[in-house]
């Protein structure tokens, strides 16, 4: 399926353009009052201050052109951005292919960038709004902070390719400038980065020496990653092999398939124990994701959460509570809060809970999305996850058409510990004969108490 990328930076383009023509039209209106008055009943006014009058008036016609200048600025965007993006993508195409420069594009095009930001990427493609650049010809990704040159608290991105091709974005917030850019720098292991001035100061030196060669920005990357548990979005060293090992992973993960498929904040994976790959940056997104809104700030407060989430959605048959259950037990996995086996052993509650309330994954997963939809604010998140979930129940391949809903829970559960080595071993000597009990109360046989 083509990613809807034209209609997406039109309504970039046409949000830009609704801005500049309030401004405007307050600006128009603001000038026509001021002659209508200094003109009518406050003529006698401008007659006695003439300096004042000309002052005002300059800056009123100082005003009026530019925010007509900026709204015809915009309108021109608005009609010349297909153009403009058809142009810069065909640049990395073969002759015979640059008619279809968009239809290409739009083919290679994934995801919004957290479902909020845009920027978009694909596996061959990043875009910005009205550009679009090859990902295997880009060398560096530099950001300005704006403030030290305008009056503005926006930062500026500045994406260069081999070329010397540039394509820029500014935005603003803690979200656009840490996130945004450490995923973009993730996603391209081999490229230069940092301040724009270090751009600058790259193209005087090798200005100085003759042509400027772009290609000098690729740097190789200080340990080759392997390919092994990485998804293509994330280049990040990897912690662990977590590729699912069992049929018992799998079902764990249609649980929550919906919010794996339609997530905004990481690249979910279903290849993957846990929902995504075991990299540091995907620790690094899962730990904060935890953090905030949900409060968990390690095992202790995790398990705390679970527990509330799991009372809550087995009392009620509420498949919001034991989706996010099983989805916080993910995460927990994902942030290195708890263990793979332990990741297993406390959902065997949750999957017993979620076979006791419901009879399919189209029902628990009906009940999910009626309780998100009314829950989510964010329009544009609400969006993306129900598309998902609807892409999820049509695709035949789909994990909640090739994963059965009534698995023999306790049976899965055995074979998918054992896949990952059971239980650990635990030394005599590491307890007391007053704790042993205790502990092994607390970490294991979850799903045999059940």
């Amino acid at each position: 399926m083509s990613y809807p990328i034209i209609r997406e930076q039109r309504r970039y383009f046409a949000g830009g353009l609704l801005s500049a023509a309030l401004w405007t039209a307050g600006t128009w209106a603001l000038c026509l009052g001021a002659i209508e008055y200094f003109y009518g009943p406050g003529e006698a006014f401008s007659k006695a201050h003439p300096i004042l009058m000309g002052g005002l008036t300059a800056v009123l016609m100082v005003a009026f052109f530019v925010t007509t200048g900026w709204f015809l600025a915009r309108l021109a965007a608005l009609l010349l951005f297909p153009a403009r993006l058809k142009r810069s993508a065909a640049r990395y195409l073969r002759p015979d292919q640059a008619g279809e420069a968009l239809e290409v594009l739009s083919g290679g095009i994934r995801q919004r960038l957290y479902g909020v930001l845009d920027i978009w990427m694909g596996e061959d493609w990043l875009v910005f709004p009205g550009k679009a650049m090859k990902r295997d010809a880009i060398v560096g990704i530099y950001r300005e902070d704006l403030s030290r040159r305008y009056l503005s608290k926006k930062t500026r991105y500045t994406v260069v390719d081999q070329e010397g091709e540039e394509m820029t974005l500014e935005g603003a917030g803690e979200f656009f400038v840490d996130f945004a850019y450490g995923y973009l720098l993730n996603s391209h292991a081999t490229i230069s980065w940092g301040d724009r001035r270090e751009l600058t100061a790259f193209r005087l030196r090798e200005q100085q020496q003759g042509e400027v060669d772009y290609r000098k920005l690729r740097r190789p990357p200080e340990d080759q990653p392997t390919a092994l548990g990485v998804c293509k979005w994330d280049q990040s060293p990897i912690l662990e092999d977590n590729l699912v090992r069992s049929q018992y992973e799998k079902w764990l993960l249609a649980a929550y398939a919906p919010y794996i498929a339609g997530g905004t904040h990481i690249d979910g994976d279903f290849r993957y124990a846990g929902g995504y790959p075991f990299t540091k940056r995907q620790q690094r997104l899962a730990i904060n994701i935890l953090k905030d809104p949900w409060d968990v700030h390690g095992t202790g407060t995790l398990i705390q959460t679970l527990n509330h989430l799991l009372s809550t959605g087995r009392a009620g048959r509420d498949g919001w509570q034991l989706g996010r259950a099983m989805m916080v037990l993910g995460y927990g996995y994902i942030a290195g809060y708890i263990p793979r086996w332990q990741l297993l052993d406390y959902s065997c509650s949750v999957a017993k809970a979620i076979q006791g309330s419901f009879s399919s994954w189209k029902e628990l997963h009906d009940s999910y999305m009626f309780s998100y939809l009314r829950w989510s604010r964010d329009r544009e998140c609400k969006k993306v996850r129900t598309r998902a979930y609807r892409q999820l129940l049509a695709d035949p391949g789909s994990i909640l058409n090739t994963v059965p809903f009534g698995l023999d829970i306790d049976a899965a559960f055995q074979e998918g510990l054992a896949a990952v080595g059971g239980y650990p071993e635990v030394e005599e000597d590491d307890l007391g004969d007053e704790d042993e009990d205790e502990f092994f109360e607390d970490v294991f046989g979850v799903c045999e108490e059940e």
